[in-house]
């Protein structure tokens, strides 16, 4: 009976080592692989690379997380990853499959793993990156990134391989990336500021920041012409995340709108706030924050209830509306702040409507997933693209 059980750990094996030889043939048919990791911004930045190399006539295979994780195919398809359970890194073997099998020469993939054990299996195993994009280092997921911006870019690190090309923007460039870029034989690229608004005319309009200095570095170094490079940003197809600003009326009023659901922590979600502000009407009327909370992200709730409860350089909202499991806790905690119910987006947005000023702003923030899609869905399908 002993015999039994060592037979079936040989098959066991075989079947492992199989796998991974087809795994790295698989692998090796794709030129050029990039792996795009970072707090925030990751599916822009991947959806934008995927574009220019698309434009730089290459076969390119996407793969993004983002609000809606999906696949972006060779001829510009975009269609949704289907999942039987839980998200796992093992998607991205299933992802090189796809690539090798539509013949591409081009693999993009956003990183999907917390965990720095994760983290060094998806890329370094599994997609093996010649290049390796990291967009920001900023606190999320602290429950298991650790609660230091070097915690979390130690995590981050893990995804970086062997002899790799490392893009970061200059002003996130810190010891823990550095060190694993010499210990790993790779090449430092740290890309300066502003880098992205020297096309401003030609499809670069800013609005995505050190994101577009990203891009067009990277587009630099493999050599696509300048105008394949504003050819394929321009068109670039945002996730359902994307920022956005919509303009809805009713009640003898007008309200904007704005989309930052997707950047979850504060100093992303500011940023997101800060370049959308600069884009709205100068007459527009006082900012109303909308707050979505998902009960199994306590950890930013936490974060966010800290922030907002920081006095006045913590909460620049003239109202706050609250959805989610932790509602009540920012009811209590917050002065003024209001639950409102999302679970239909419509008399959500009707009460919006009937209780703020004529020219507001809904600012909507915090998560995407739940009431944020809800709304967001919605908002699209009743408000115009404000686009300026």
């Amino acid at each position: 009976m002993s015999i039994v059980p060592s037979i079936c750990l040989c098959l066991f094996l075989l079947y492992l080592t199989g796998e991974a030889l087809l795994l790295r043939r698989r692998r090796n048919r794709i030129g050029l692989r990039i792996a795009v990791t970072g707090t925030r911004g990751k599916t822009t930045v991947a959806r934008s690379l995927a574009a220019v190399c698309r434009a730089d006539s290459r076969t390119v295979f996407a793969k993004t997380t983002g609000s809606e994780a999906a696949y972006l195919l060779p001829d510009g398809r975009i269609t949704p990853v289907h999942r039987r359970g839980l998200p796992s890194i093992i998607e991205q073997k299933e992802t090189v499959r796809r690539a090798a099998a539509a013949g591409a020469d081009t693999l993009v993939a956003e990183i999907m793993s917390i965990h720095p054990e994760n983290h060094a299996v998806e890329s370094r195993l599994i997609l093996r990156p010649h290049i390796v994009v990291i967009t920001n280092i900023r606190l999320d997921h602290t429950d298991a990134m650790g609660t230091t911006r070097d915690d979390i870019a130690a995590v981050l690190a893990e995804t970086i391989p062997a002899k790799a090309a490392v893009f970061i923007p200059e002003c996130e460039v810190c010891d823990p990336i550095v060190r694993a870029v010499k210990q790993r034989d790779c090449r430092l690229v740290a890309v300066p500021s502003g880098h992205g608004d020297m096309d401003a005319g030609k499809g670069t309009d800013g609005r995505y920041g050190a994101n577009s200095d990203l891009v067009l570095a990277v587009a630099r170094h493999l050599g696509i012409d300048e105008n394949r490079i504003a050819e394929g940003i321009a068109a670039m197809i945002p996730d359902a995340g994307g920022e956005e600003i919509r303009v809805v009326t009713g009640r003898g009023k007008t309200l904007y709108l704005i989309n930052g659901f997707a950047a979850n922590d504060p100093e992303s979600t500011f940023l997101v706030l800060e370049r959308m502000k600069s884009r709205l009407p100068a007459a527009c009327g006082p900012l109303a924050g909308l707050l979505t909370l998902r009960g199994d992200r306590s950890e930013r709730t936490a974060q966010w209830l800290t922030f907002l409860t920081a006095g006045e350089a913590g909460n620049p909202f003239a109202s706050l509306y609250v959805t989610g499991r932790h509602a009540g806790i920012f009811r209590r905690r917050v002065p003024g702040a209001r639950i409102l119910e999302t679970k239909d987006p419509r008399p959500a947005t009707e009460r919006l409507l009937a209780e703020l000023d004529d020219g507001a702003v809904v600012f909507g923030f915090g998560n995407m997933a739940g009431p944020g899609e809800r709304l967001a869905a919605y908002w699209r399908t009743t408000g115009d693209l404000y686009d300026r």
